[in-house]
């Protein structure tokens, strides 16, 4: 079964068609048959809806998704981001992050300078 663990900005762009990334999220998240979620995912798209004024029964609808499996972040993942973290808005992303490394599958994020700065060799 093909995994990956999906970055904010990917949901983000899969969930609404206005979004410059919308096609290449929906093309990306069909590779995958399931899409790891870790917690600090939820906080985030919580906290984005209600700063945008959207409904969160959306992300009810994408945790129902098939797809979707919802995986807690670990003490791992924090120590992986602190110690690693350039920059303060970089730790939510390096949890993230590290919660893929954890789990062995590919990490999934449209934010080219965060992937250019910790993911690319």
């Amino acid at each position: 079964m093909r995994r990956a663990v999906v970055d904010t900005n990917v949901l983000i762009a899969y969930l609404f068609e206005d979004d410059v990334h919308h096609n290449k999220a929906r093309g990306l998240l069909s590779g995958y048959e399931q899409w790891i979620i870790p917690m600090i995912v939820i906080h985030e798209l919580v906290w984005f809806f209600r700063h945008h004024e959207i409904n969160l029964t959306v992300i009810k609808d994408i945790l129902a998704l098939p797809e979707v499996e919802v995986v807690e972040n670990v003490v791992g993942d924090v120590l992986y981001a602190i110690s690693r973290a350039e920059h303060p808005y970089d730790y939510n992303d390096l949890v993230i992050y590290a919660t893929a490394l954890r789990l062995g599958v590919p990490f999934l994020s449209f934010d080219e300078e965060f992937l250019s700065r910790y993911v690319s060799p």
